[in-house]
């Protein structure tokens, strides 16, 4: 049977795919595996649902390209380290010189997926 880290899984997989809501994911599930509840997977469904939705989330992201959620945890980062303007507004700047200097990426929108992910790893270190 499924274990409850699994479910956990599945779900936050789930929350980070634009379109996917909890209906959408049971349909899937029951597409993909046949079964309608979640928590009665066997070991093997699950590893099957989770690797589509890792499939879909990578699809999302636009061949690999800077995510909206990875932008949005940025930002949030940025404002915990309080890298803000005079104004209140976040230091793009600032950002910008950080990913230059360990991505050697010029701007941050132009990161990939993985630089974008690796981006946020350094943030959080800083944090």
């Amino acid at each position: 049977m499924i274990t409850k880290t699994q479910i956990k899984c599945i779900y936050a997989l789930s929350r980070k795919i634009d379109g996917l809501d909890n209906e959408t994911l049971h349909a899937l599930v029951y597409k993909l595996v046949g079964g309608e509840h979640i928590s009665k997977l066997t070991d093997l469904q699950a590893t099957k649902v989770v690797n589509e939705l890792i499939r879909l989330q990578n699809k999302v992201t636009k061949n690999g390209k800077l995510s909206d959620g990875q932008k949005k945890m940025m930002y949030r980062l940025m404002y915990n380290l309080k890298w803000t303007c005079e104004n209140g507004s976040l230091d793009m700047k600032r950002l910008n010189g950080f990913v230059k200097k360990y991505t050697k990426v010029d701007n941050y929108k132009w990161l990939s997926y993985r630089q974008a992910s690796n981006v946020i790893e350094g943030l959080k270190r800083l944090l």
